[in-house]
């Protein structure tokens, strides 16, 4: 059977056929550039199609290793769910943005602590350097030199209180459906290799390995990820084999996001992990949390049940579009330990008055929806 596209068709060998005799153009009606263009449409119609055009037109390049599973972890993780104080205050001029950031109390159980960041980010480089009153300091810089071909280079200090140095370099290369990445990696002198591999087999399914391998210890481990998303589900799972250990770990999550109403975006999963047990020699561990994010036009909520008992959440309201406050909570009902978290953000950025009236109405166009919602 052939298969309409547009005035043309496809039959069952992949040979273009014009379904209008009138039809005269003499250019690539596809815009392939490994097929010579003839000069007519009898021309066109003994040429056959490259046999992966269908899969070219349908299959984008996957993220990296490192990058396929970032939504998952986004989705679970506690970091910005804080207890205590803090404060932002993030000023931003063209590509340039300066952030100061005072903690008070933390979730991570940091000690108070101050830190300055300073980052530049254009469409092909993107640079960053953070440094902290704990003596942490941290700088990277990133370039992508042709869409296939990318790197960067990495060092970062640890406080006085855990000292540690690790610096790193890495070359990204893209295609069409693949990503690879190619890291070498110092840390505290020992030199780590690591290769990683992503293949986007279908559409909706990515599947990638990493390999590691530590000279100076003569240690290697593997990682397998795939990831399914389709519509509204999303699938992601991933098994390790550890150094020194013929035992596998790995985690399984299942998340779903659901788009109400064209500008709240409600996404909640559950995740399951199983790592061998140190204290009993072929046996398993297993965790499993249930993670929950709510984003609304001008505030959010999001959440985390762990299987302790332990329950983390957070609210943000964006007051104006320069200001936004965020609340957090812990709450472990096993060990009788609440704690509750108060944050404050301000962002300033540099506008043309061009930029400054659509702001305005952008903002005047919300809180008229959220007028409308209250009545």
């Amino acid at each position: 059977m052939a298969e309409k596209m547009g005035k043309e068709t496809l039959n069952d060998d992949d040979h273009v056929v014009f379904a209008d005799d009138d039809a005269t153009s003499k250019e690539n009606p596809f815009g392939l550039d490994d097929v010579a263009t003839p000069g007519t449409k009898e021309d066109w119609a003994r040429t056959p199609m490259p046999e992966d055009f269908h899969r070219k037109k349908a299959v984008r390049c996957p993220p990296k290793f490192s990058d396929l599973d970032r939504e998952a972890q986004g989705l679970f993780s506690t970091m910005d769910i804080m207890t205590g104080f803090r404060f932002e205050f993030n000023r931003m001029s063209g590509p340039l943005t300066v952030g100061h950031s005072m903690c008070m109390g933390d979730l991570m159980g940091e000690p108070d602590h101050y830190s300055f960041t300073l980052q530049y980010a254009t469409p092909s480089i993107v640079g960053m350097g953070r440094a902290t009153s704990e003596g942490e300091m941290l700088a990277l810089l990133r370039k992508t030199v042709t869409p296939w071909l990318g790197g960067g280079v990495m060092t970062r200090i640890g406080p006085e209180s855990n000292a540690y140095e690790m610096n790193s370099a890495d070359v990204d290369l893209k295609g069409d459906d693949c990503h690879a990445n190619v890291k070498l990696q110092l840390q505290n002198g020992k030199p780590i290799g690591i290769v990683s591999y992503t293949q986007a087999v279908t559409p909706a399914l990515a599947l990638g390995v990493e390999g590691q391998y530590v000279f100076q210890d003569n240690l290697s481990s593997v990682s397998f990820l795939g990831k399914y998303s389709k519509k509204e589900v999303t699938l992601v799972g991933s098994v390790a084999k550890p150094p020194l250990s013929s035992a596998l770990a790995g985690s399984i999550v299942a998340m779903r996001k659901v788009l109400e109403g064209g500008d709240r975006l409600w996404m909640y999963g559950t995740r399951l992990e199983f790592a061998p047990d140190r204290k009993a020699p072929g046996a398993y561990t297993t965790k499993w949390a249930l993670a929950w994010d709510y984003k609304m036009p001008t505030s959010s909520v999001k959440g985390h049940v762990n299987e302790s008992g332990q329950i983390f959440s957070s609210f943000e309201e964006r007051i104006n579009p320069f200001m936004s406050i965020n609340l957090g909570a812990m709450v472990d009902f096993m060990k009788s330990k609440y704690k509750f978290g108060f944050g404050l953000n301000f962002s300033i950025q540099e506008l043309s008055e061009e930029q400054q009236r659509a702001l305005m109405a952008e903002q005047a166009r919300l809180e008229g929806r959220s007028a409308d919602a209250e009545e």
